[in-house]
């Protein structure tokens, strides 16, 4: 799984979940970094854990303080 966290202003934060090559399904929040973002996000990605074996989070900026959120909450690695 692939987390880039959105910037502010019209970005959205965008979560992609692939298997190998494979593109299974791509979510997306429209809501601001500081408002539900990562519960949208951490709810859209839920269905996976059990084969996630890595989860890739943007951590520059905003993307900081999304995966040290989501470390409270997530199962298995956050680089």
């Amino acid at each position: 799984i692939g987390i880039d966290v959105a910037g502010g202003g019209s970005d959205e934060t965008v979560a992609y979940v692939r298997s190998g090559p494979d593109i299974l399904d791509m979510i997306v929040s429209t809501s601001p970094p500081d408002g539900d973002a990562r519960g949208e996000i951490l709810a859209g990605i839920r269905k996976y854990r059990s084969r996630c074996r890595l989860c890739a989070i943007d951590a520059i900026g905003l993307g900081w303080y999304f995966a040290k959120q989501s470390m409270n909450t997530a199962s298995g690695s956050i680089q």
